[in-house]
């Protein structure tokens, strides 16, 4: 939470005289008012912490076959970093809606914007939302398995599994398939089985790919259909055999080895691993994190409190020959006022509408703002 204070002082001194002769008693009343005004006005302003993407810690959904030790079944899980150390939480059980098999949950993905998690059933897409985790709503069907995925430009990417088809799943904004369409054919991957792959902020797709002779990792440019090498090896060989699910934090490109458990960063020009030092109690077959910086700004709360000191000495001397008389009053009145602003999320409905015709006036065509003040609605053109 970010607060920060101006105060702002202001001070106005007036002096008013009257002089009143009386050549009755041969006196003379001289009448002298200073008046003090003081304006003291103070503007609190306190913005909550932002909840935006690239201000939290790197995190991961994925999804688990059987969890290593305790054997807890089908799950999905968290995966934070708090700090330097990593922990690993298991938010919902896949049990109830996926039959247990050797491939799936599998192809997730998660949907920053509407923070929605994505975990693929054989052919049948799941979600749920981060508010709702225990809660799966059924997607839609996809064209074939998805056992690697990621999201994109508001859709769902996979590969069917043992295939190179790159697919798409259009969604609507309530998350659910409207659509499948063939993205482009991965020229070479016959016989090669697509490990996983995760989509860069730019768009360029990071990839494992790999057969019983040979694994890769690479980048594929879905635009240009060019697919570029830049590490390669027998399954075994030091360069590649730890290489398994990917996926970005931001623009940081972390991989989960299934097997260990261990997590790692990738050298996105190389493919070498820099360990995290988190292995992981639980062996996820699929990751999920999001490349997008989303911003949900909290509202800033603006308290300006004024207040008005106003200070009156008037002295009024009567001089009657050599003597003088005189005695000075004093009054004063202080106000205050205070007003609370609040401004983003918290700001009254409002819609903008256009009018071929202005009931009335016939004012003609004309763009109208309607907005709700308090209990009550008002219209202008």
């Amino acid at each position: 939470t970010t607060t920060s204070t101006t105060t702002t002082t202001t001070t106005t001194t007036t002096t008013s005289t009257t002089t009143t002769t009386s050549t009755s008693t041969s006196s003379t009343t001289t009448s002298s008012t200073t008046t003090s005004t003081t304006t003291k006005t103070t503007t609190t302003s306190t913005t909550a912490a932002s909840n935006d993407a690239c201000a939290l810690p790197a995190f991961f959904f994925g999804s688990s076959r059987s969890i290593s030790g305790d054997q807890a079944g089908d799950s999905l899980v968290l995966l934070k970093r708090t700090g330097a150390n990593w922990t690993e939480t298991v938010i919902a059980n896949s049990s109830s809606f996926i039959t247990a098999s050797s491939l799936f949950p599998n192809g997730n993905a998660y949907d920053p914007v509407n923070q929605r998690v994505y975990v693929s059933s054989s052919t049948q897409l799941f979600f749920f939302t981060l508010n709702s985790p225990s809660t799966l709503q059924l997607a839609g069907t996809l064209a074939g398995q998805a056992t690697s995925a990621d999201f994109k430009d508001g859709h769902y990417y996979y590969v069917n599994q043992n295939s190179d088809s790159l697919r798409r799943a259009q969604l609507n904004s309530t998350g659910h398939v409207v659509s499948i369409e063939l993205v482009a054919t991965l020229s070479g991957f016959a016989g090669y089985s697509v490990a996983d792959f995760a989509f860069r902020s730019d768009g360029l797709m990071f990839l494992v790919r790999g057969s019983s002779s040979l694994k890769e990792f690479g980048t594929y440019n879905i635009t240009s259909g060019v697919y570029t090498v830049l590490a390669s090896g027998l399954p075994q060989s030091a360069a590649v055999s730890n290489l398994g699910q990917l996926a970005f934090s931001r623009d940081t490109l972390y991989n989960h080895n299934s097997g260990s458990g261990g997590l790692s960063v990738v050298n996105q020009n190389t493919g070498a691993l820099t360990a995290t030092g988190f292995v992981g109690r639980i062996k996820l077959a699929d990751l999920a994190g999001a490349v997008a910086c989303v911003s949900l700004d909290p509202p800033t709360t603006s308290t300006t409190t004024t207040v008005t000191s106003t200070s009156s000495t008037t002295t009024t001397v009567t001089v009657t020959g050599s003597t003088t008389t005189g005695v000075p009053t004093t009054s004063s009145t202080t106000t205050s006022t205070t007003t609370t602003t609040t401004t983003g999320c918290n700001e009254p409905p409002f819609f903008f509408g256009s009018s071929r015709a202005i009931s009335g006036q016939q004012a003609g065509d004309s763009l109208v703002l309607l907005k709700s003040n308090g209990g009550s609605w008002s219209e202008t053109v």
